[in-house]
């Protein structure tokens, strides 16, 4: 069933040359009772790595990982997933190589797009699932679309009411990695049809999802309405929205493309 949702956590996969620090609180504490430096460094993950299993991350040796999982032993972790186990995504921006992993270990697959032509990441759909199979995991792992939006009662609306917020938002970012500046036109101009955000009335965001299902296939659709520092009620107003006008109405049509194609 295609599933709506406005939040959600990821595992996200790290690059070859990418390499992480626990820098929380948490992770120091851990660190410090098992004997670990300070801070830790995390190398990339594996094929097979305990992380994408649900456990944790090793690094070097495994030491590392060796050393946490005795650490968290009979630890409550809340609030409590209902599945068990926990599901896990693996969350994919713009490296193929995430996408076949994702595939090759069997996991679901969350793409970010959040900028650029939605029909770019298409290929990676196709390099999730003939890996999951080439792997022999039938039916192959589910895939989710993750990216940014507004939804008010018209476009125009939607679209003054939460650009400010967001362009101050990316923009801030934008100056720490080098990104040209977000303007209003270029804005629009990802509200439009075949653009990464979904901005803009009931009706413009289900033909929108809608036209990246034919790309894409995916069963689930993440959108983060919170981008900067939109008042809350706006917020509140644009999941009501999505849950009343839009997901009812993506749900039917893709009910009806369904047994349409089984006739």
């Amino acid at each position: 069933m295609w599933t709506p949702s406005c939040t959600g956590s990821y595992i996200r996969p790290m690059s070859d040359t990418y390499q992480s620090l626990i820098h929380t609180p948490v992770g120091q504490l851990l660190a410090k009772n098992v004997g670990l430096p300070n801070p830790v460094r995390l190398e990339r993950y594996q094929e097979g790595d305990p992380l994408v299993s649900g456990t944790v991350v090793v690094g070097g040796d495994g030491r590392l990982g060796s050393a946490l999982v005795a650490a968290l032993d009979d630890l409550g972790v809340y609030p409590r997933p209902l599945q068990d186990p926990l599901p896990v995504w693996v969350a994919v921006g713009g490296n193929p190589e995430s996408a076949i992993r994702a595939g090759t270990l069997g996991l679901p697959m969350a793409l970010a797009i959040i900028g650029g032509l939605p029909e770019r990441f298409a290929p990676f759909a196709t390099l999730h699932r003939e890996a999951a199979r080439r792997a022999g995991h039938e039916p192959v792992p589910r895939m989710s679309i993750n990216s940014h939006g507004y939804i008010a009662e018209t476009s125009q609306q939607a679209a003054d009411e939460s650009f400010p917020f967001v362009a101050a938002a990316m923009n801030r970012i934008g100056r720490e990695r080098g990104w040209e500046p977000m303007t209003r036109a270029g804005y629009d101009a990802a509200a439009t049809l075949r653009g990464a955000s979904f901005v803009g009335s009931p009706q413009q965001v289900i033909e929108k999802i809608l036209f990246q299902h034919e790309l894409f296939g995916h069963e689930r659709f993440l959108v983060q309405f919170s981008v900067g520092t939109m008042p809350h009620a706006r917020i509140m107003r644009s999941i009501e929205l999505l849950g009343t006008e839009v997901a009812p109405a993506v749900r039917r049509e893709l009910a009806r493309r369904s047994a349409e194609a089984a006739a």
